[in-house]
């Protein structure tokens, strides 16, 4: 008799390759479950890499990096530094690893920040005050100490080759943690030769800054009592400019498809398109409603989706009993995002980025803001302070309000489109007549996209009033 051991494999082998292939194709058009193959956008991410690991990679990294010596000279390190800023954050998280479930050696008021500051190290900075649920899912801690306060900033000192000190600055404490194990860029060692690189290196001079302390002068009578953060790095140099590449903020492909229809009948096939790319399996369920202005509208007992022709995206739950606590806010954030995929799954082309502006907390819910940003600057509509605003508990999205883009870098004949741009602070300052006194949060340099038909959003100086106000003033183009 014949041995049919090898025909055996060969069956189990091919039995498991048809299984594999069942598996994907079905990850990749259920809309109600997902293997963690493909993201809701139908993009393939990774075999290993879950929703989870997608959101806290894509969505909950820190603002900036603020590398700082004993001088008074400093740099910002974002996302555009991105060799610098991923091997810092990667030493970050391996130090907060030792500290996410110990209670703090010290414990200041949070006016001693103002010391803190001062010293070297390096300074983590969240655009938004984070739980600290959300620290710890960004250094992938299922266990940690709870508390109240919200996390605003975390800095760490190196003390030699082996420890350091790390100071989080929250609402309203300073925590402090000592002795804690350091590795890689924040050993004293490392640190040194990171600031002698930043010191010496041209590439690295557009990101010198200096910190608000320092601009407005060493006399502190009265600041304080004007909530005025002195923390804040601003420019200082003279004729200081920076590249900015052009790009465009383009409504979805489909929106531009439908808005070109005229009859009614066209609009209702062309809106049944949209409804089946957004709801997927759970489409025939809703009823489709087109309005005298030719906004959409998908509805069914509890859920309500529109769509305006101006790119506004809408979503309304109304349960039949209301929540009598929020819950978990990081449920609550990957259920925000999720209802995000499902709107930005409507965009066949382009890409969009966001970031996490400002995470409230309410008797019942937690809102989430977000805004666009580009090569990691932040993009703001003018008079409106967040672009996508999404209200969710821990069990589900209850509403979100707020314009859908594609962000797109411009090009012309294959190249991309720059100009540069006059940064300089002190030219800023005088050139509008701003008071410096009334500064209290934040600025930076971001973009401002207009209310009208411009979808070329322009290079700003974005001040943070200490009331949420966002105040743009717009860069001059170097040589004008």
């Amino acid at each position: 008799m014949k041995n049919k051991t090898p025909q055996i494999i060969i069956l189990v082998i091919l039995l498991l390759l048809v299984i594999t292939q069942t598996i994907i194709i079905l990850d990749y058009y259920l809309d109600t479950f997902s293997f963690g193959i493909f993201s809701n956008n139908k993009e393939f991410i990774s075999y290993y890499k879950s929703f989870e690991e997608g959101v806290s990679e894509d969505y909950l990294k820190p603002y900036r990096l603020i590398v700082k010596s004993g001088a008074n000279t400093l740099w910002v390190i974002d996302e555009n530094n991105a060799t610098m800023y991923n091997n810092l954050w990667a030493s970050y998280q391996k130090a907060l690893k030792n500290i996410i479930n110990m209670n703090a050696t010290l414990k200041y008021e949070v006016v001693e920040w103002d010391n803190v500051f001062k010293n070297e190290g390096v300074t983590i900075e969240f655009k938004t005050s984070i739980p600290v649920e959300f620290l710890a899912y960004m250094i992938d801690e299922n266990e940690y100490i709870s508390y109240d306060d919200k996390i605003e900033k975390i800095h760490i000192k190196p003390e030699s080759n082996t420890q350091g000190t790390v100071y989080i600055k929250t609402d309203r404490n300073l925590l402090v943690y000592e002795n804690i194990p350091t590795t890689d860029n924040l050993t004293l060692e490392n640190f040194s030769n990171l600031y002698s690189l930043l010191n010496s290196n041209s590439n690295y001079a557009k990101n010198r800054y200096s910190f608000y302390l320092e601009f407005i002068g060493n006399s502190r009578a009265g600041i304080e009592d004007l909530g005025v953060k002195l923390d804040i790095p601003v420019v200082l140099e003279n004729n200081r400019t920076i590249d900015f590449s052009l790009f465009e903020m383009k409504e979805f492909s489909v929106i531009t498809e439908y808005k070109r229809i005229n009859s009614m009948d066209d609009m209702l096939i062309e809106a049944e398109k949209i409804k089946n790319l957004l709801l997927g399996s759970t489409a025939d369920k809703h009823k489709t409603i087109i309005d005298t202005n030719g906004d959409i509208f998908f509805s069914n007992e509890y859920n309500i989706f529109s769509i305006s022709k101006d790119s506004q995206f809408t979503y309304k739950f109304t349960p039949s009993e209301k929540a009598s606590e929020p819950g978990d806010v990081k449920s609550a954030f990957l259920n925000s995002l999720e209802m995000l995929n499902s709107f930005f799954n409507l965009n066949r082309t382009g890409t969009s980025n966001l970031i996490l502006y400002k995470v409230e907390k309410l008797e019942t819910e937690y809102v989430f803001s977000f805004n666009y940003t580009y090569n990691g600057h932040i993009i703001y509509f003018d008079g409106e302070t967040s672009t996508i605003v999404v209200t969710a508990n821990e069990t589900r999205v209850l509403e979100v309000n707020g314009k859908f883009y594609s962000v797109n870098e411009l090009m012309l004949n294959g190249s991309r489109v720059v100009y540069s741009y006059n940064s300089d602070y002190s030219d800023l300052y005088d050139l509008y007549d701003i008071n410096l006194l009334t500064i209290a949060s934040d600025i930076s340099i971001g973009f401002i996209r207009g209310q009208g038909e411009s979808v070329f959003p322009t290079p700003a100086m974005i001040i943070e009033e200490k009331d949420g106000t966002i105040v743009s003033y717009e860069l001059i183009k170097a040589g004008e």
